[in-house]
C-alpha cells in the first residue's frame, strides 16, 4: 500500500511557499468576508453589535428619547444633555464603523477589487471578496512559487558541488 501521507508531506515540503501563499490568501479572504465589524451596544454596553443591530438600537433609543422629550418638557435642560451625549456616542460609533469599512475597502482596492467596487457602487460585496481572493491567491501563490524555485536552485547547486574528501 502506498504511503500517501509521506507523499503529500514531501510535496508540501517541496512547495512550502506556494502552500503558504494559498493558505494566507484563503485566510485573508475569509477574514474580509466573514468578520463583520462590531462595536459596543448602546443598550447593553457589555454586548458587541454589528452595524445593522446598532442602527436598530439608534432608532429605538431615538424613539425613546423623543417620547421623553414630549413628556418632560419642563426638564428640558437635563434631557438636552442626554440627547447631546447620545448624539456624541452615535457620531463616534458611526465614525468607528466608517474607519473599519474604509480599512477593509483599502485592502480590497490594494489587492485588485477596485474595478469591481467602482462598478458595483457597494463598499464590500461578494464580487469584491471573490476578486480579492483570486488576486491574493495569484499574488501570494506566485510569490510562493518564486521562493520555491529559488530554494530549489540552491539545493541543486549544493548537490552539484563536489564534496571534499580527506
Amino acid at each position: 500500500m502506498k504511503d500517501y501521507l509521506h507523499t503529500i508531506l514531501q510535496w508540501i515540503d517541496y512547495n512550502r511557499y506556494k502552500v503558504l501563499g494559498v493558505v494566507l490568501a484563503i485566510a485573508i479572504t475569509g477574514w474580509l468576508y466573514g468578520c463583520e465589524p462590531k462595536e459596543t451596544s448602546l443598550i447593553d454596553p457589555g454586548k458587541q453589535v454589528t452595524y445593522e443591530q446598532f442602527q436598530l438600537e439608534v432608532v429605538a433609543e431615538t424613539t425613546g428619547l423623543n417620547k421623553k422629550l414630549a413628556d418632560y418638557e419642563t426638564m428640558g435642560v437635563k434631557l438636552q444633555e442626554d440627547v447631546n451625549a447620545f448624539n456624541a456616542v452615535v457620531v463616534q460609533t458611526e465614525d468607528n464603523f466608517a474607519k473599519q469599512y474604509e480599512f477593509r475597502q483599502k485592502v480590497i482596492e490594494f489587492t485588485g477589487g477596485i474595478v469591481t467596487s467602482a462598478l458595483s457602487g457597494n463598499p464590500i460585496n461578494i464580487a469584491d471578496t471573490v476578486a480579492t481572493g483570486i488576486t491574493l491567491l495569484a499574488l501570494l501563490g506566485g510569490t510562493g512559487a518564486y521562493a520555491d524555485k529559488r530554494r530549489t536552485d540552491v539545493v541543486l547547486k549544493n548537490l552539484k558541488q563536489p564534496t571534499a574528501t580527506t
